[in-house]
């Protein structure tokens, strides 16, 4: 019987050791641990800063580098000179919508450019083949464009044996020079 007080005592004592641990490791070293962490995140977070305010000259010069882009930019849309490729993309448009709609163009005339506050505007007038719908979806087309381009007027003439229509449209092109 002594021997079982024994063991129960020394089962108590080996509880208590634990328990005395645990209580030390608990009060004494988590709060260590805790603000050891916290100064770590501290310390990540002042390097990462740190990082980015030396990494400012290269993220300047990429600012200027944008900033020279969007001026340059600036400046070819606000020219008032209209260059001779405004008039060729319009001709390359009209060519490549016709193609899209199976229209054959017979000739595609420019006339006189006028500019105003750096706007131009050119009158063009179209000769073409094709059918009713690809003509609609041509001129459909025509005014989805990007250069806002506005029908004044179409005349379209139909064949007697074949169901092909001819025409002609007169189309007023508004655009910005540059773009």
């Amino acid at each position: 019987m002594i021997e079982n007080y024994k063991t129960y005592y020394g089962y108590l004592l080996a509880a208590g050791i634990v328990a005395v641990f645990v209580l030390i490791a608990w009060f004494g070293l988590l709060p260590y641990v805790t603000n050891t962490y916290e100064k770590y995140q501290v310390r990540q977070g002042l390097k990462e800063r740190i990082e980015l305010v030396s990494n400012w000259e290269d993220r300047y010069q990429l600012v200027q580098e944008h900033n020279a882009e969007l001026t340059g930019a600036i400046e070819r849309i606000t020219t008032t000179e209209i260059t001779e490729n405004e008039s060729y993309r319009i001709t390359e448009l009209v060519y490549n919508s016709a193609r899209n709609q199976g229209i054959e163009i017979q000739s595609v005339e420019h006339g006189e450019l006028t500019t105003s506050d750096g706007k131009g505007e050119q009158n063009v007038l179209v000769e073409l083949l094709g059918n009713y719908h690809g003509v609609a979806q041509f001129l459909e087309s025509l005014e989805r464009s990007e250069y806002g381009i506005s029908i004044n007027s179409v005349f379209i003439t139909s064949g007697d044996t074949t169901p092909r229509i001819e025409g002609e449209i007169d189309l007023t092109v508004n655009y910005i020079p540059g773009l």
